[in-house]
């Protein structure tokens, strides 16, 4: 969401235009691709939101505050859920004649991830007390109650290893032993984690930081995030062809489940 209503909406609206772009352009991997963007999209404007009634600290805030907050928590939750999906509609042309190890994967990822899903929401909704969402020390905002002991240690396992599991199916496209376009999301997603849990819990250089940050301020730092996914959704085909191979084309088929021959016409003016 990052650190004001202005920025989260800047950044909400560029990646609610790029959904649209991509569900028009319609080639290759596009809508599987809008989809795992959607969410993302989602808890931002959400987020933004948040800012417009943000609480001075966790206990003053407005009523909107709680409801923005609990929103923009059930959207960011549901992430590896809407990866899975993502992952189905981009390997669904070729089942089921081909039931392989990712796939199998792919099945208990999905279970996991709409298991987490429930127990965060439930968590969030029925066992947690209302918590206003307000700004830490380095402006970002905290809408994880600290008190949040059952679902965070398990997030590792519902929350990271349905994204991992997205990433490694094989999409049949040839890249990368067809692990190029989800992968790629993948390992963006990691490096900028990696990136956010450094700068937060003050492991960066000194010169970096004005005020010592609060470790759960990572937990809404989603734009710069978002919109580096959002550009590699726009640009991953044509960034395939300029660094690996410049002849590479979609197979007909996959083109976004238009027919063959029209799916083969279209995937020649992709990117």
């Amino acid at each position: 969401m990052c650190w004001s209503f202005e920025v989260s909406l800047v950044f909400g609206t560029l990646e609610l235009l790029t959904i649209f772009v991509l569900l028009r352009r319609n080639q290759h991997h596009d809508r599987c691709l809008a989809t795992l963007l959607f969410p993302i999209m989602m808890q931002e404007l959400c987020q933004m939101m948040i800012w417009q009634y943000v609480g001075e600290n966790a206990s003053t805030c407005p009523a909107e505050n709680f409801f923005w907050g609990k929103a923009a928590n059930l959207f960011y939750e549901s992430v590896p859920l809407f990866a899975n999906i993502a992952a189905w509609q981009w390997l669904w042309w070729k089942l089921p004649d081909k039931w392989t190890w990712d796939i199998h994967l792919l099945i208990a990822s999905t279970v996991l991830a709409f298991a987490g899903y429930v127990l965060s929401a439930t968590n969030r909704f029925y066992v947690l007390p209302p918590a206003c969402t307000f700004p830490g020390p380095c402006g970002h905002l905290l809408f994880f109650p600290q008190e949040n002991a059952i679902v965070v240690p398990l997030g590792g396992i519902y929350y990271m290893f349905p994204l991992f599991a997205a990433g490694v199916i094989d999409a049949g496209d040839g890249r990368l032993r067809g692990r190029w376009g989800l992968g790629g999301v993948a390992v963006l997603g990691v490096i900028e984690t990696f990136t956010a849990v450094l700068y937060f819990n003050n492991q960066m250089p000194s010169f970096l930081y004005r005020e010592t940050c609060n470790p759960d301020e990572f937990y809404s730092t989603w734009c710069w995030q978002a919109y580096f996914i959002a550009i590699w959704a726009l640009l991953e085909v044509w960034i395939y062809r300029k660094v690996v191979d410049p002849n590479w084309q979609v197979p007909g088929p996959m083109s976004s489940g238009l027919p063959d021959s029209e799916g083969e016409r279209s995937s020649l003016t992709a990117p």
